[in-house]
Order: structure tokens, then C-alpha cells, then sequence
């Protein structure tokens, strides 16, 4: 599991016990803004979030639709329309391979999209997370 702190300078310090750490760096400089009981509410969400990269991911996405409202449905259909991290990626692994195949459709987007999901055991997940 992630636990992060904040240092008096306001810098995040991510500590971890044995998991991959990470912070983006929107979260970094949420912190930097003096922000300190927005962010720690963010981080608490993060830490206690089944998929906290993914979390973050969304969090971005979020700030981004924010900042440039004309990705919006770019960002929406690849990020916050997907419930997972695993999702997005095959939702869009199966768009690029479908979209370069265009000489043989042998599968359409969706079919192929189903193909991985049914792939994936709950032990692959498990493992991807």
C-alpha cells in the first residue's frame, strides 16, 4: 500500500512499503501551492483508492478538461468514460490495432476488446495492479 506524507516545505514525499511509488506531478504542485488540506484530502483519497496510479490518471484527466475544455471528449472517451487503468489500455490497444488494420477486418474494435477482457483471469489483474 502507498502512504505519502506532506514535509514542512510542502513538497510531497512519497514513502512506500514495498510498492512502486508515485506521485504526479499535478499533485506535486498542488502541494508547492500551499494547498496543504485540499492536497492531503487528494492523498487520502489516492492511498485508500483501489488503483491509486489510476486514480491519479483521472485526477489529471479532471485538471486537464479544466485547463483545456476542447480535449474534452478526447480526454473523456480515452480516460474518464473507463472504469480501470486495464480498460483504458485495452480499449485502446484494440482501437490502434483495428484502425492500422484496415485492409482485413478480421475483428472490430469491440470484438477484439472483449477478446482481451475475456483473456485476463483475475490473476493477471491482480498482478497488473
Amino acid at each position: 500500500m502507498y502512504a505519502c506524507t506532506l514535509r514542512a516545505e510542502s513538497s510531497l514525499l512519497p514513502l512506500t512499503t514495498g510498492q512502486r511509488p508515485y506521485l504526479s506531478s499535478f499533485l506535486t504542485s498542488l502541494a508547492s501551492s500551499g494547498r496543504t488540506i485540499y492536497t492531503r484530502s487528494l492523498l487520502q483519497e489516492i492511498v485508500n483508492a483501489p488503483d491509486p496510479l489510476w486514480h491519479q490518471i483521472r485526477l489529471e484527466a479532471e485538471q486537464t478538461l479544466k485547463s483545456d475544455p476542447k480535449s474534452g471528449p478526447a480526454v473523456y472517451n480515452a480516460i474518464l468514460s473507463q472504469p480501470s487503468l486495464i480498460t483504458a489500455v485495452i480499449e485502446h490497444v484494440s482501437n490502434v490495432i483495428t484502425s492500422q488494420s484496415t485492409s482485413t477486418h478480421v475483428l472490430d474494435s469491440t470484438s477484439l476488446s472483449n477478446l482481451f477482457h475475456d483473456t485476463l483471469t483475475p490473476l493477471d489483474v491482480k498482478r497488473i495492479r
